[in-house]
């Protein structure tokens, strides 16, 4: 149920909505509708002054997997980007109640989404802790944020759309940049001191250019990196349906599957399933974290902390395995039945507490296949 009060008054205005509950409603930026996230998963927009219901956004069967608790409008109110406990993130037209695309990434089931004033980027906030800011016009994920140690219940982009704010159950608010490497590099030379290096130390870590005899520039040149993902200058928001993701390159067999996560990643596998097939996934670090080794085992080596998910190809997630226990921190998710034939996807990534990485063996085990349905021929 939806209700409207007053703010001056406390007065109960209007109550309307289902009585199978919402988790979560905003005002349009207009104030003359509200939003709602709901319990299958669907999401709801009703006239904020009448009450009356105007459309349903998922009701054809793609939608979240499981209620709806996170929700954002853009500041003209055209579009509306929507978050579920089971990790998933759509980005909605609010005039057709279609869906646009998926942003897949997340493990833990999102608490808060954000625009960016220019509404370029989307901010999205988990219950892991992680905060992953997306290219809204490609849905890729341009950075993750994984500093804090609790669940995220609230992320804010700041008017100068170059930084955010996040509010989390570690009892911690944190302020973030979010400049290119340029910008970065701009501000650290303009607030902090940088010590120039002498030509011994220029050869010493190998930098170019060199000194000429004797003489080093006074500026270290950086390059900017052509690999620094940036948001798009317009955010091209093409009210085009994408029902499905992009394949993974990684092909996951019955059996022991190598791989390798980089800290902050996440890698993705493909498995070709059967309905009603039951199967068992372990996830297995070479160097696995622990208390004493969070970041780097006794010998050096990166200590990963694995989590992994298996979703449909539509991004939905069906099933997870996140529960760690200090004596071990290796990861099973034990007899997942497969809802049908066809593709799923396997996400492994380090949990969000810190950037853990290091190679990993994905061990895929059968349990039961369905039974094969005799046919019968009648011979005459």
């Amino acid at each position: 149920m939806i209700t409207v009060w007053d703010v001056a008054s406390g007065e109960l205005l209007r109550a309307f909505g289902w009585l199978d509950g919402s988790y979560s409603a905003i005002f349009s930026p207009d104030g003359r509708t509200v939003l709602a996230g709901e319990t299958p998963g669907t999401v709801a927009l009703w006239d904020a002054e009448s009450g009356q219901f105007i459309r349903r956004f998922g009701a054809d069967g793609d939608k979240h997997g499981v209620r709806v608790r996170a929700l954002t409008f853009t500041a003209d109110g055209r579009f509306a980007a929507s978050g579920s406990d089971d990790g998933s993130l759509i980005l909605w037209n609010v005039e057709s109640g279609q869906l646009i695309r998926r942003f897949v990434g997340h493990l833990g089931g999102l608490q808060s989404l954000s625009f960016s004033p220019d509404e370029t980027m989307l901010l999205s906030a988990s219950s892991d802790g992680e905060i992953i800011l997306w290219d809204v016009a490609t849905g890729e994920a341009l950075r993750r944020y994984v500093e804090h140690t609790g669940s995220v219940k609230s992320v804010r982009f700041l008017p100068d759309g170059n930084s955010f704010v996040s509010v989390s159950q570690d009892g911690t608010l944190r302020r973030w940049r979010i400049d290119s490497l340029p910008d970065l590099l701009a501000w650290t030379y303009a607030n902090r001191y940088v010590p120039e290096l002498t030509c011994t130390e220029r050869e010493l870590y190998r930098l170019q250019p060199g000194c000429v005899e004797e003489v080093y520039p006074t500026r270290t040149p950086y390059m900017t990196p052509s690999a620094l993902m940036l948001p798009t200058a317009v955010p091209a928001l093409d009210p085009t349906v994408t029902p499905t993701l992009e394949v993974p390159s990684l092909i996951a067999q019955l059996g022991d599957n190598r791989g390798e996560v980089a800290p902050a990643g996440v890698q993705q596998w493909l498995y070709r399933g059967t309905a009603g097939e039951i199967i068992t996934l372990h996830v297995t670090a070479d160097h696995v974290a622990s208390e004493e080794f969070r970041y780097r085992d006794a010998q050096g080596s990166p200590t990963l902390y694995p989590v992994f998910g298996v979703r449909l190809s539509n991004g939905v997630l069906i099933g997870y395995s996140r529960d760690i226990s200090l004596e071990n921190w290796n990861q099973i998710l034990e007899n997942l039945e497969l809802p049908a034939d066809g593709d799923y996807w396997i996400e492994v990534n380090d949990w969000g507490f810190s950037p853990s990485s290091g190679g990993y063996t994905l061990t895929i085990e059968r349990s039961e296949l369905p039974e094969a349905t005799a046919e019968v021929t009648a011979t005459p």
